[in-house]
């Protein structure tokens, strides 16, 4: 899971994005995108693959614009909201990064 946030008091900007890559019961990579203002339930989409590589290509890519735009990578913390992006437990399993296979 990559988590991103900018965070700018001057501007009242206060933002996360959050990117995480899941397995599908039928084998496809889920790329899952959260975003809004850090505190709010923000938003969510869903982009499918059929190559786990082709969604860790697009999460970098991802990452890359959005660390271009003044977002900075955060570790996973207890006190950052909303760091695990909400999975359907009885059909999607973890990637792990870089991995073809399932956890």
């Amino acid at each position: 899971m990559q988590i991103l946030r900018r965070i700018d008091p001057a501007r009242n900007m206060s933002r996360f994005y959050a990117l995480d890559i899941v397995a599908s019961l039928f084998g496809e990579a889920i790329l899952v995108r959260r975003w809004g203002r850090i505190g709010s339930s923000g938003q969510r989409l869903e982009m499918w693959f059929d190559e786990p590589s082709s969604a860790q290509a697009a999460l970098d890519r991802l990452v890359r614009a959005k660390t271009r735009r003044g977002y900075l990578q955060s570790p996973p913390s207890p006190a950052f909201p909303f760091q695990d992006v909400p999975r359907c437990a009885a059909c999607c399993h973890s990637f792990s990064a870089g991995s073809a296979s399932a956890a």
